[in-house]
């Protein structure tokens, strides 16, 4: 389950009011602009550790892995044709990691290449940002970045204020979007982008 990167006392301190995470419609806007956010970055933004993705093989020497910031890579390991699984690869020996915040997995020594194939290369490794921080560095060890903070708390106070969020009966809550305010406008999409994953929907 992800965790929403932003809160119900960012909200309030934005809005100027006294929220917290007992106010029903406060938390269904948080989580209800989160969402918002990860699925226009195409990126799943808390930090998630272990996690085991199966990629495809390039046949280049540059795999990109699907989530970021990446912090650790685990494991990786290659499968041949047969879907056997060969020797585990060594950092540094096999491969290098670029930045966090570009995420590619480099084959090496040089004219080395990821084998073509689908779903042949196996990756254990840890992503995304430490949501308990609560003002981000923009770096991969830090907290979410300020600037996608930021958007989703204005996002969250559209949500709430116009009232994007009724109520279905007393003290149940049902988020019901009409109009743009539940969406992000221009300029917060391409202030988003510099964080987007290239091919995100």
């Amino acid at each position: 389950m992800s965790i929403p990167f932003v809160g119900t006392e960012d909200l309030g301190n934005y809005l100027r009011l006294e929220l917290n995470d007992t106010d029903d419609l406060g938390v269904i806007a948080v989580n209800a602009a989160c969402d918002t956010v990860r699925s226009y970055l195409g990126q799943q933004v808390d930090l998630v550790s272990g996690d085991a993705v199966n990629l495809d093989g390039s046949g280049t020497d540059a795999l990109l892995l699907p989530e970021l910031p990446v912090v650790e890579i685990t494991s990786v390991t290659t499968y041949d044709a047969d879907g056997n699984d060969e020797d585990p690869l060594t950092v540094d020996e096999d491969y290098r990691v670029s930045s966090g915040t570009v995420g590619i997995l480099w084959r090496i020594p040089r004219y080395n290449v990821w084998p073509l194939g689908h779903a042949n290369i196996a990756v254990v490794y840890s992503h995304g940002y430490d949501t308990s921080i609560s003002s981000g560095s923009g770096d991969c060890y830090g907290g979410v970045p300020s600037d996608i903070r930021l958007i989703a708390v204005q996002l969250a106070a559209r949500i709430y204020d116009i009232g994007m969020v009724q109520q279905e009966a007393a003290g149940s809550w049902s988020a019901t979007y009409v109009g743009g305010a539940g969406q992000l406008n221009d300029y917060e999409m391409r202030a988003l982008d510099r964080w987007r994953v290239r091919g995100a929907a």
